[in-house]
């Protein structure tokens, strides 16, 4: 059986962010035996370093490396749309979509 899945669209990629991402990729596993949900970062949008949207999920690994290394995403990874287009099309949680469905 599939597990239910709770994908996540983040609007900015600073430190906590790229926390969050690590902490993340310690604790799938985990939080996939405990709650029954595959927790998926399917977009991220920031000004500076770009946006990636993969309906799959973005490979956290290779992003927070990229990051790193270049301060910017990949330029294969990486989708030119606004940060508003971006989360109408993503359709996963978001703080701003949790304050537009209040």
């Amino acid at each position: 059986m599939k597990n239910k899945e709770i994908n996540i669209c983040l609007l900015v990629f600073g430190n906590a962010a790229r926390a969050f991402c690590s902490l993340l990729l310690s604790k799938q596993q985990e939080l996939k035996v405990r709650t029954g949900y595959d927790v998926n970062v399917i977009a991220i949008a920031t000004m500076s370093k770009g946006s990636i949207l993969n309906y799959k999920g973005i490979d956290l690994v290779k992003t927070l490396r990229d990051v790193e290394k270049n301060g910017r995403f990949e330029a294969t990874d990486a989708v030119r749309i606004s940060t508003l287009d971006l989360i109408k099309t993503c359709k996963a949680f978001s703080r701003i979509n949790y304050y537009f469905y209040l």
